[in-house]
């Protein structure tokens, strides 16, 4: 039992130091980001399942290496089937195809910069209910993202995002008590919008994306808009429950 562990530990060592230099080498290979090294319930049950048939092919072996009837043992080739699958399964891993992640860059790209004709070739249904007012575009033009992780799943792909947005919440808190009407509002909430610094917070979003004539596009979510547009639809959801209130 403790020849059982000791091989064990080593075994985790040597497969921890594996994952994390090909974890690290994927990092390098993408543009930006915090080198994160994702631990999935795959891949604990694909170690799981390494472990157990390595530590049984070597204690199988070591047992019977005098065994004239070694080599005639079915119970090998089953180890060894058992270990070529839980390998192939931590090879398995359903990652997001590479062109679903550049539509998503290319909205956020397209969408910073306010460029509709490329903001409709990338979003589902291919424009936006309606122009952005001056406001919007102000707020747009401060926008930044980066984006974590990706993953596939079916006919979809979910991609996790931060997004640097106005803090639209603090900038209308921040207005001054001076204002009485519908215009004054209005040229205070501009003003306030443009100063360099306007309040900003970060928005994590899940982007899903589907297929649209056989590419890649983006699907406008509320979660989606409401980080976009700088938290305004939590606001209208504050307000909504103080009046229920």
């Amino acid at each position: 039992v403790l020849s059982a562990v000791a091989n064990g530990c080593l075994y985790v060592d040597i497969l921890a130091v594996i994952w994390l230099v090909f974890g690290a080498i994927g990092w390098l290979l993408e543009e930006g980001g915090w080198p994160w090294l994702t631990v999935t319930a795959g891949n604990l049950v694909a170690l799981a399942a390494i472990l157990g048939a390595s530590i049984g092919l070597v204690e199988y072996i070591c047992k019977n290496s005098f065994d004239e009837n070694l080599g005639k043992s079915k119970v090998i080739p089953v180890l060894l089937v058992l270990l070529v699958a839980a390998v192939l399964l931590t090879g398995c891993k359903a990652k997001a195809p590479q062109e679903a992640q550049e539509a998503c860059e290319s909205f956020f790209a397209a969408f910073t910069s306010q460029d509709e004709a490329a903001l409709a070739a990338v979003l589902e249904g291919g424009e936006l209910s309606m122009p952005a007012s001056q406001m919007q575009q102000l707020m747009e033009e401060k926008l930044a993202f980066s984006i974590k992780e990706s993953k596939k799943d079916g006919d979809t792909v979910t991609i996790s995002a931060v997004i640097t947005a106005v803090d639209l919440e603090q900038v209308l808190l921040s207005l001054p008590e001076s204002v009485n009407s519908q215009e004054t509002a209005r040229e205070a909430l501009l003003a306030a919008l443009q100063k360099e610094d306007v309040p900003r917070k970060d928005f994590s979003v899940e982007v899903l994306l589907v297929q649209q004539d056989g590419k890649w596009v983006v699907r406008m979510t509320r979660d989606l808009a409401d980080a976009l547009r700088g938290g305004y639809y939590s606001i209208l959801d504050k307000l909504a429950e103080e009046v229920g209130a």
